[in-house]
């Protein structure tokens, strides 16, 4: 973990590990052990260049070994995803045109986007948003109900469309993630 945070995880962890840390990697294997350092640059690369500490790694170690959602998304790739939306929203002139992954997503990051303005959340508040709703809606299926599709609603025409959109050209082969 040092390698990937340097001065950052002795800031926050110390140089040696405490009992708790010791009990919660040696239950690791190898293979589970690969999947927390993936999750941890995963994390980095989606812009929390902070190590976690001892209830995050927990919590990336069960978001690892389990896939307890219906969706199979993991909540690194939801943070991700919610990142890519509100980074490229402007791009689109709906969030119903956003290139979502699920249609979950699409209910999850609109929702969670909409309580981080409104209440002006954290990065730490808008990842227990985000899990507290891939939680709600994964018992909403579990209850037997479906997942709306996302449906584009009817553009509001009293406003006229800004002109940067006419210019902006979005190619549909183009990834712009």
């Amino acid at each position: 973990m040092g390698t990937i945070y340097s001065d950052r995880w002795v800031a926050k962890n110390g140089t040696t590990p405490s009992l708790t840390w010791k009990a919660a990697i040696g239950r690791l294997n190898d293979k589970q052990m690969s999947g927390v350092m993936d999750a941890c640059i995963a994390r980095c690369s989606s812009g929390n260049s902070w190590p976690p500490d001892l209830a995050e790694f927990i919590s990336i170690v069960s978001a690892d070994m389990s896939n307890t959602n219906p969706f199979g998304i993991s909540l690194i790739n939801l943070s991700e995803e919610f990142r890519c939306y509100c980074r490229d929203r402007g791009l689109y002139e709906s969030a119903e045109q956003f290139p979502w992954s699920h249609p979950v997503m699409y209910w999850i990051c609109t929702e969670v986007r909409q309580r981080m303005i409104q209440n002006r959340l954290t990065e730490a508040e808008v990842e227990k948003a985000l899990s507290r709703e891939l939680d709600k809606w994964s018992k909403t299926v579990a209850d037997g109900k479906d997942i709306p599709k996302p449906v584009l609603r009817l553009q509001d025409r009293s406003r006229p469309r800004p002109t940067w959109m006419d210019l902006l050209k979005i190619y549909p082969d183009v990834n712009y993630r």
